[in-house]
């Protein structure tokens, strides 16, 4: 999952590629094997975190080039990273506790 994560900052839609090479399986076959895989406590962190991750490769360098401040910028890097990993725990207690 880290490397279907880490391929997302080239793009977000790679992560379900990445997934599918991964697994040896088509798009169809993510839907038949991820259940098998996951638990829904973990497909909801996952899917929380991959969409407060960092940004793609194309975001991170817009914003290196407009903050003009080494300081901001690896403050919201490191930031976006504390949101997405506090957000994937969140995620995971609320699916648990609902039950699903």
């Amino acid at each position: 999952m880290i490397t279907a994560l880490l391929t997302g900052l080239v793009a977000k839609e790679n992560v379900v590629a990445t997934l599918g090479v991964l697994y040896s399986v088509g798009r169809e076959g993510l839907t038949n094997i991820l259940p098998t895989i996951m638990s829904p406590e973990s497909a909801a962190s996952f899917l929380v975190v991959m969409m407060l991750f960092i940004p793609c490769a194309a975001t991170i360098a817009v914003l290196k080039k407009e903050m003009n401040s080494n300081k901001w910028f690896y403050a919201t890097i490191v930031m976006t990273l504390v949101v997405s990993y506090v957000g994937g725990i969140t995620a995971f207690n609320f699916v648990k506790w609902l039950g699903i």
